[in-house]
């Protein structure tokens, strides 16, 4: 009987896992979204596990607070991603610009890094600031940039960056080129959300205006009905 909270657990936690970090055994295929987000079904498993392992009424209501308490955890730490990978969005074009005209002038690009992170708030500054600790301790480039490259924003700058070092290619151009490439992503990203509001926008306008709609249009033509009758 202990088995099943136990296997319920373990199934929260393998929904946890990022499906990118799974053992693939075949190619990606295009799937159905799941109705499910993985965190709901994380927090459903956790409060089941839960509702198992205790039983009784008070096993119920431990349940329903654990299933409760791990969505909220879910959802507060997605926001703080959210709100992260929004940041670094906002910061990287200028900052890759900045590392850009600090080579262009003449600094090594470790320097050239520091100069960037110190100029730079939160989150970029942290990011560069490991990588060049990395770099002071001996890492290999690829261990020096992994945290770039493994960034879903900051990837095209870990490329650039490593490709450079390895094969002592030219790199201020290379960084204009992807900061330009990035705001123009950013650009379209923002045009799309402004669409997606456009368009969520169209149910509650309705809504506004039919009132107004009852109004004019049907308590009219009731009312001539009701008077036709009398």
């Amino acid at each position: 009987m202990r088995l099943l909270p136990l296997m319920l657990l373990a199934l929260g936690m393998w929904l946890l896992v990022p499906p990118g970090s799974r053992l693939r055994v075949a190619p990606d295929v295009p799937k159905a979204p799941s109705r499910l987000h993985a965190q709901d079904g994380a927090a459903l498993v956790a409060g089941l596990g839960t509702a198992v392992l205790f039983g009784g009424w008070f096993g119920l209501l431990a349940g329903i607070a654990v299933g409760v308490g791990a969505r909220a955890l879910f959802t507060r730490l997605a926001a703080d991603d959210s709100a992260r990978r929004e940041a670094l969005a906002r910061q990287a074009p200028d900052a890759v610009d900045c590392l850009a005209s600090c080579l262009f002038a003449g600094a090594p690009l470790w320097t050239a890094i520091a100069v960037v992170a110190d100029a730079f708030g939160e989150p970029i500054a942290g990011v560069l600031g490991r990588c060049a600790g990395r770099h002071a301790m001996g890492a290999t480039h690829a261990d020096t940039f992994a945290e770039l490259l493994e960034d879903a924003v900051l990837a095209p700058v870990g490329r650039v960056l490593l490709r450079s070092v390895e094969s002592g290619g030219a790199l201020t151009r290379s960084l204009v080129a992807c900061a330009e490439q990035m705001r123009y992503e950013r650009a379209g990203e923002l045009e799309r959300r402004a669409r997606a509001v456009g368009v969520k926008a169209v149910a509650p306008l309705g809504l506004c205006f039919l009132p107004a709609f009852v109004l004019l249009a049907v308590v009219p033509i009731i009312g001539s009905m009701v008077q036709s009758l009398f």
